[in-house]
């Protein structure tokens, strides 16, 4: 039995609503310019996965500094080599496998938007599937 797209107007875990499109001509390149550098400033720390990454390194790195410090007789010197190197591991590590299941996540979500806009019945039920998911998270 053939299954009906269900393919909604919007995709919701794929939209952006707080981002307009804008169309930029050569007077405004400058401004537009300016005003992404100054937005990506402001809003670095909501990169994904840098405040769990950040998070893991300062805390790993904190506490094998402190273990290194009273290990070594009170060497400061040696714990701060330690803390910083575990810290930066642990931190570079955790932003790497975070951001991998990430673009792991997008690449499947594209694939099955693909099967979707191609009326695969079976990515239709999987994608209706996924939005149920997405939306019991939501609120709970």
């Amino acid at each position: 039995e053939k299954v009906k797209s269900a393919v909604p107007a919007r995709v919701p875990f794929l939209m952006e609503p707080d981002r307009a499109a804008v169309v930029i001509n050569d007077e405004d390149r400058a401004a537009a310019k300016r005003a992404a550098r100054w937005d990506a400033l402001m809003t670095f720390h909501r990169a994904p996965c840098l405040a769990q990454s950040i998070g893991l390194g300062v805390a790993g790195g904190s506490g094998i500094g402190f273990l290194r410090f009273f290990a070594s007789n009170q060497n400061s010197r040696v714990a701060v080599t330690w803390g910083l190197s575990v810290g930066g591991l642990l931190y570079g590590t955790s932003w790497f496998v975070c951001r991998r299941e990430m673009y792991q996540a997008i690449k499947e979500e594209a694939a099955l938007l693909k099967g979707v806009g191609e009326n695969d019945p079976a990515a239709l039920r999987d994608y209706a599937r996924k939005l149920k998911e997405r939306e019991a998270q939501q609120k709970s």
